[in-house]
């Protein structure tokens, strides 16, 4: 049965209650609510599942503080 995406829940409802076909008796369907998740929600999945990683990169790339102290110094010199 075709029913377009946009549809308003209570007009879904009223399709499904008067569809009438030979096949029906023999097949079962389940649906469940499918929601689709903003992009700051799935930023946030995604940042929940990859913290370890997030941290050793950040640990890796920004060993520490003292490299950018001693490359501000320097180009404080310079400037």
């Amino acid at each position: 049965m075709y029913m377009p995406s946009k549809i308003l829940l209570k007009n879904a409802q009223i399709l499904l209650e008067n569809h009438k076909c030979e096949t029906c008796p023999d097949l079962l369907a389940v649906f469940e609510l499918y929601r689709v998740a903003s992009n700051a929600e799935h930023q946030k999945i995604w940042y929940e599942k990859n913290i370890e990683k997030c941290a050793e990169y950040d640990k890796h790339h920004y060993p520490t503080s003292g490299y950018h102290q001693s490359n501000k110094n320097s180009s404080k010199k310079y400037y």
